[in-house]
């Protein structure tokens, strides 16, 4: 019995045919491998990326407005807005190759790798683009993902969110508006909105609790206070104790402290523009309608009303115009709303004189509505029980309530406003307007 080894040639090819047999064995399961990790990164990148635009569409939902935005042409994006406690301005953006998120300057990465992020503004009709922020209304985002290893194809995101903006003011949102001036004295508080395409100044302990919207400049003085956010495109001058108990935005000089958080913007044009009621054209009669003791008027044309001292008049549900309107100390004025509202047109001005005293019937200030072409001069009216009720309109003319101890309504007018010495007006939305 002959034995011999095994050549070294013999081994090498039994060795050679045992890594092929292995090749062919093995090949279905590295194929499946490198499909199961081409798939687990494909989802961990978009996955990643779906993080970040849920973050994205929660945050600009919530946001008080926009601030700045880029053009919908840039791919590394950016969003700048107010957040959603009215005060602190936070930003998204792309920057090297990540989704980046915080405030101006302190950002952090939220997400990646991505390969481009977008932001395309739309006005009210979704259809017309903008980058002005008082016209953004809706906001598209588009987000593509990437992998830095190159091995998974790009993943693109898209949402469409729509933007709150608590600033976005029109005809109808505020308690008080003028194109000229208003003045604030002596504890006078206003339960809503102001705005102003002239300057505001608020004296002495009074107050607003709502926004402020000034195209020109602020003084705020002695203990007086705005409780929500003040803009303004001119001078914020604070003294003496006043404050502003949300944010400030402000084209100009602030001056002053009390305050939680300033920035420095354009309140826009169009917060001024379509804020006044259109003025109605009429006519009046001729001649005098004067009330003595107590006296009921139907609606109708007449010329001047005097309304004596301590007489009572009573309105009823309807129009009214008056050349002009005259109301005597200690009056009253009855206004009857169960069949439904009540309008005064008044080609001329209206003057109240001491102590007239309000009473309503069937429904609210919402249902009043006064149109004078000329001024509204109310002279004293403080005691409890006299107030005014309802909107007046003054294109023309100015409105001034001297010593009044209280409104609900709205006023607005072409000129300037003054309210002095204890008046509260508590803001009720017209049904006319």
């Amino acid at each position: 019995m002959s034995e011999r080894g095994v050549s070294v040639v013999e081994l090498l090819i039994v060795i050679s045919l045992l890594a092929t047999v292995v090749i062919i064995i093995a090949s279905p399961f590295r194929g499946t491998h490198q499909i199961w990790e081409v798939g687990d990164r494909k989802a961990e990148v978009t996955q990643n990326a779906i993080i970040g635009m849920d973050k994205m569409t929660r945050e600009l939902k919530q946001a008080w407005g926009i601030i700045s935005v880029s053009s919908p042409s840039v791919t590394s994006g950016y969003i700048e807005f107010i957040d959603r406690d009215g005060s602190t301005v936070r930003r998204f953006q792309c920057n090297e190759g990540y989704l980046e998120y915080g405030t101006p300057g302190v950002m952090n990465r939220l997400a990646g790798p991505i390969t481009s992020l977008t932001f395309a503004c739309y006005q009210d009709n979704g259809i017309v683009q903008t980058i002005a922020p008082d016209e953004i209304k809706s906001v598209k985002i588009q987000m593509n993902t990437s992998d830095s290893e190159g091995k998974v194809a790009s993943v693109p995101l898209s949402s469409l969110v729509s933007v709150r903006n608590d600033l976005d003011l029109g005809a109808g949102d505020y308690a008080i508006f003028a194109v000229g001036d208003i003045t604030l004295e002596n504890n006078t508080a206003i339960l809503g909105n102001v705005g102003t395409d002239g300057n505001l100044s608020l004296k002495n302990n009074a107050g607003i609790t709502g926004n402020a919207i000034i195209d020109d400049n602020v003084t705020l003085d002695n203990n007086t206070d705005v409780t929500g956010n003040l803009c303004t495109n001119g001078n914020v001058t604070m003294t003496n104790g006043a404050t502003v108990g949300g944010y400030i935005e402000h084209a100009g000089t602030l001056t002053g402290t009390g305050y939680g958080s300033h920035f420095t913007g354009h309140v826009s044009r169009r917060w001024f523009t379509d804020v006044l009621p259109p003025v109605n054209s009429f006519t009046a009669g001729s001649g005098v309608t004067q009330v003595s003791g107590h006296m009921a008027l139907a609606p109708g044309t007449y010329g001047d009303l005097k309304v004596g001292n301590n007489d009572i008049l009573d309105l009823s549900a309807g129009d009214y115009y008056f050349k002009s309107v005259t109301i005597g100390n200690s009056a009253t004025l009855n206004f009857n709303l169960s069949g439904g509202g009540i309008r005064i047109f008044v080609v001329g001005g209206v003057t109240i004189n001491n102590g007239m005293s309000c009473s309503l019937n069937g429904g609210d200030a919402s249902k009043i509505y006064v149109e004078t072409h000329g001024s509204w001069y109310c002279k004293n009216n403080k005691a409890a029980g006299e107030r005014w009720y309802g909107t007046i309109y003054a294109p023309y003319g100015d409105i001034t309530f001297k010593n009044s101890a209280g409104m609900e309504g709205a006023l607005y007018s072409g000129g300037n406003i003054l309210l002095s010495n204890n008046g509260t007006l508590s803001f009720v939305r017209s049904a006319y307007i």
